[in-house]
């Protein structure tokens, strides 16, 4: 949990709440693959579905798309002073 808080200090929240879900990934691939589970054919394509959902999110939020900086990120300024 740490680390999450740490993340979540230094980047947007989607990237870390991206990256968090990917846990569902790893555990059923290891299922899969080295534990012997049944339900492969439903599983991994469930969890390359997920992956590719996470890779979205991180790329057209910004995170990967070499720009710079974190993307995501909201960017605002200060409203216009009227009267002035």
């Amino acid at each position: 949990m740490g680390l999450q808080m740490e993340a979540l200090r230094r980047t947007a929240v989607v990237h870390v709440i991206a990256i968090k879900r990917l846990s569902t990934l790893f555990s059923a691939v290891v299922g899969v693959v080295w534990l012997g589970e049944d339900g492969g054919a439903l599983r991994l394509p469930a969890a390359a579905m997920m992956l590719a959902g996470a890779v979205m999110v991180l790329r057209f939020a910004g995170g990967m798309s070499g720009r710079g900086g974190t993307g995501g990120e909201l960017r605002c300024s200060p409203p216009p002073r009227r009267g002035s």
